[in-house]
């Protein structure tokens, strides 16, 4: 069932929320709106979702998660709800989603993407999932559609995740793209069919194609080609792509579930610490010893001699296999550094700046170590700063104490728009009403006040005065 916009334009839902202005970023069966809540009169971002109303029981249980989750690549849930026909939820407006693109529109305007780009944003996506997985949650329903994408000056590109709880008891047709077999067989979803979601994502990200094509676009369809077609590999339409890249995304893209990643972490760690040790392959097989004496014996024309010289002298070495590049002490200290930066949250820049202390300064990553720990204290300093979104409960504390206990010396802030609202307004006068009394030009008043003892007689002030009137 589509949304028709024109018929929430300016309505309330539960007496609270009135919406207002449609956002760009909307899909068919739903829409994004600006409105405002009636009781703190703050601006808000509404999401309307639509669909049978036996899934709103499921909608609230996970959206009711969703509201104990802070993470940075997690739009935050301040409140949810629903009506006859659709379920919403209320976002806060610090979330910036009229910034954001969906990842569905940049990909189809841009086509695919290169391979650092992908590795950057599916490191952010990675983490958010973990972080609502370490908190009981799921998608359910992951697709280009439920990414955002956002570009920030300090951090450079930015992915976000929304509509967590959305996914009903079976997909929508456009998520069937993107769902894992178990799920079109109606199975509950878990963060295995999360990973498989994350797979399809991927690899159209790195090809601009989706790895399983279905004859028709219907639900059977694509529950068919999900369960027995086979991707094709990516290598093979990009031979560029990094072999780690291409084998994880083909991980991902198992049709049992046991063989996938079992969590977004170890996927987390392995597109942060890419494994691009080379491959070492075996040179053809030499001769013998016995057979390489003897022919050069007989090329040079003293066999007997020649064989016993050959065996008198001491074996060469024996070709040993090529030993496997480990990473040095210092680039694993990096690469886990940058895994917990990864979380993008002020505990996790300070954590990782800690772990780069202990990187030596003569090392060979040390220049690495340096653009890593410069980037990071910018972005330790952003997300502290007064106008930074999300701070660290430390953070919070101390600012909180610092303002409770510093005098109150500064003039007072103009009002706001809701508290102009709430301003009682003095009544306008009456027409016809007479004008108020004013004194009369050069009258003064005087300077002691009657009935004291440097007064008078108050008697005596009044006379001249017109009598009162009688009744």
């Amino acid at each position: 069932m589509s949304i028709n916009r024109n018929a929430f334009a300016g309505q309330l839902l539960d007496e609270r929320y009135r919406l207002f202005v449609e956002l760009s970023v909307d899909q068919p069966t739903s829409g994004l709106f600006i409105g405002q809540d009636s009781h703190t009169q703050e601006n808000v971002y509404v999401r309307l979702l639509s669909g049978p109303e036996q899934y709103f029981s499921e909608f609230a249980g996970v959206l009711s998660a969703c509201r104990a989750i802070r993470d940075p690549r997690l739009v935050s849930v301040a409140d949810f709800g629903h009506t006859t026909t659709l379920a919403y939820y209320v976002m806060p407006m610090q979330a910036g989603l009229s910034q954001c693109r969906l990842l569905a529109d940049v990909l189809r305007q841009e086509g695919p993407f290169d391979a650092r780009r992908v590795i950057n944003l599916a490191s952010q996506i990675a983490a958010g999932l973990e972080h609502a997985a370490s908190g009981g949650v799921v998608h359910g329903n992951l697709n280009p559609k439920t990414i955002l994408l956002m570009r920030d000056e300090a951090l450079g590109e930015q992915a976000s995740i929304w509509d967590f709880g959305t996914a009903s008891a079976l997909p929508g047709l456009y998520a069937a793209r993107y769902s894992a077999p178990e799920r079109l067989a109606g199975q509950p979803p878990d963060i295995r069919s999360d990973i498989y979601s994350f797979g399809v994502v991927l690899y159209e990200m790195l090809s601009g194609r989706l790895p399983i094509l279905a004859v028709s676009d219907e639900l059977e369809s694509w529950k068919l080609s999900h369960t027995r077609g086979l991707p094709r590999p990516l290598k093979s339409i990009n031979a560029q792509l990094p072999d780690f890249l291409a084998d994880l995304v083909m991980q991902c893209l198992q049709k049992d579930p046991i063989k996938r990643p079992q969590s977004m972490l170890s996927l987390m760690q392995a597109l942060c610490v890419a494994d691009r040790r080379p491959t070492s392959r075996s040179g053809p097989r030499r001769p013998t010893l016995l057979v390489a004496g003897l022919a050069g014996a007989l090329l040079a024309g003293g066999g007997g001699w020649a064989v016993l010289q050959w065996f008198g002298r001491p074996a060469p070495p024996t070709a040993q296999p090529a030993a496997e590049v480990r990473p040095s002490p210092d680039e694993r200290l990096l690469a886990t550094a940058e895994a917990t930066a990864a979380r993008k949250t002020a505990d996790g820049y300070t954590a990782a700046l800690k772990q780069l202390e202990r990187i030596a300064a003569d090392s060979p990553i040390a220049e690495r170590a340096r653009a890593r720990r410069s980037q990071w204290d910018a972005a330790l300093a952003r997300l502290r700063s007064p106008a930074a979104p999300m701070k660290s409960a430390a953070a919070v504390e101390a600012r909180s104490t610092e303002r409770r206990d510093a005098p109150v010396d500064r003039p007072p802030r103009p009002l706001t728009v809701a508290a102009e609202r709430r301003r009682p307004v003095a009544p306008a006068p009456l027409k016809g009403a007479p004008a108020p009394l004013s004194a009369a030009p050069g009258l003064r008043a005087s300077p002691r006040p009657l009935g004291s003892p440097e007064a008078g007689d108050p008697a005596a002030l009044l006379k001249g005065a017109p009598a009162p009137l009688q009744p």
